[in-house]
């Protein structure tokens, strides 16, 4: 991706940002929840990661009455597995990936249901969309996500804390 599209991207996240919170800002407030996930490795990542961890920082802005805006930032890691190809032993280095993600999420208390997609960069350099789901308890949501389309896919079990 060169320096242009990446400014482009922060410049429309930017501005939507802003609209958004000034258009709903009487409606109900924003809110901000730090999180922790486990991530279990799918398909040929199976093969090659073991189960990781990430850590997220998410904000919501308010849409309407049922449907939050979200951005988020996340670091993922996975550790790299050791495996034998033809009498050889190989280990497969370890992967980080930081991740700028916007997307909805809808309320249908307890639970909700959204999605985020976004860029996905250091040892990975992919766009990715991450469908998701979770309920709330308190100041907590617990859910799990799924890095859907990429070329590195994973599960993630996650628990955030309301701010």
């Amino acid at each position: 991706m060169t320096l242009n599209k990446i400014r482009i991207v922060l410049i429309i996240t930017m501005v939507t940002l802003s609209l958004v919170t000034q258009a709903t800002a009487q409606e109900r407030s924003s809110t901000s929840y730090t999180g922790l996930q486990v991530l279990i490795p799918d398909g040929d990542m199976a093969d090659l990661f073991d189960t990781g961890f990430g850590l997220t920082g998410t904000s919501q802005f308010p849409l309407g009455s049922a449907v939050d805006f979200v951005f988020e930032g996340a670091w993922y890691s996975l550790p790299g597995k050791g495996f034998n190809f033809l009498g050889s032993e190989f280990e497969t280095e370890d992967l980080d990936a930081l991740a700028a993600l916007i997307g909805v999420v809808f309320y249908l208390e307890p639970f909700r249901l959204g999605a985020k997609g976004g860029y996905f960069f250091l040892d990975l350099h992919e766009w990715d969309a991450m469908p998701y789901a979770e309920v709330v308890i308190g100041r907590f949501s617990l859910g799990g996500e799924y890095k859907a389309f990429g070329n590195a896919n994973w599960g993630a079990g996650y628990v955030k804390f309301r701010w």
